[in-house]
């Protein structure tokens, strides 16, 4: 995923974009959201936005969600803010209340973690003696994949960890660049051939 591909307005990846809610890396794979929401149910849907989003209020959202109508989906921004006040939070935060929303239907919808454990079950075979494997991870499922797999390897004597624990951005770059605010960088070494 690219920072370029949720900034892009004419892409329904963002809150803010005014184009109809579309969560797919390639537009031109797949189907649309509203296609794909129909393939669901409210469990399903609650059962994504706890596990890829965190969200807290999952249950409540998912049944929802269904009852949106049609034109909600028409526009990304005006979906993003039907699910802050479906969500109703109180307390103000710094992130958008559908943030957490958009994440985990983008995660579900692209596979990314099928893509990432797919990612980290054929890479390391193809490191040569000294060479690193470094995973940058932004959400805290996908850190622990990358995590749990590392030490799967270097409980064997092929690979050794060269992050103990992951190495997240200064506190100049997350100011210069927010969305390095939840970077993790892991790193792999195969020791033998």
């Amino acid at each position: 995923m690219s920072s370029f591909q949720l900034d892009d307005r004419d892409r329904g990846m963002s809150i803010k974009s005014r184009a109809p809610v579309d969560f797919r890396l390639n537009p031109t794979m797949g189907v649309s959201f509203k296609e794909w929401l129909k393939l669901q149910n409210p469990n399903l849907v609650q059962d994504i936005l706890e596990k890829y989003g965190d969200e807290p209020r999952a249950k409540k959202l998912a049944q929802e969600i269904f009852k949106f109508e049609e034109g909600i989906f028409e526009s990304a921004n005006i979906f993003a803010e039907k699910i802050a006040q479906v969500l109703n939070y109180k307390t103000p935060s710094q992130i958008h209340p559908a943030t957490r929303t958009f994440q985990a239907f983008r995660i579900a919808i692209n596979r990314e973690f099928e893509a990432l454990n797919s990612l980290l079950s054929w890479a390391p075979e193809y490191l040569a003696p000294g060479g690193r494997l470094a995973v940058i991870s932004f959400h805290s499922l996908e850190d622990r994949l990358v995590k749990n797999s590392f030490q799967r390897l270097a409980a064997g004597k092929d690979f050794d960890i060269l992050t103990a624990k992951p190495v997240g951005p200064s506190d100049a770059e997350a100011a210069e660049n927010p969305r390095s605010r939840s970077a993790k960088l892991r790193v792999l070494e195969r020791i033998i051939s």
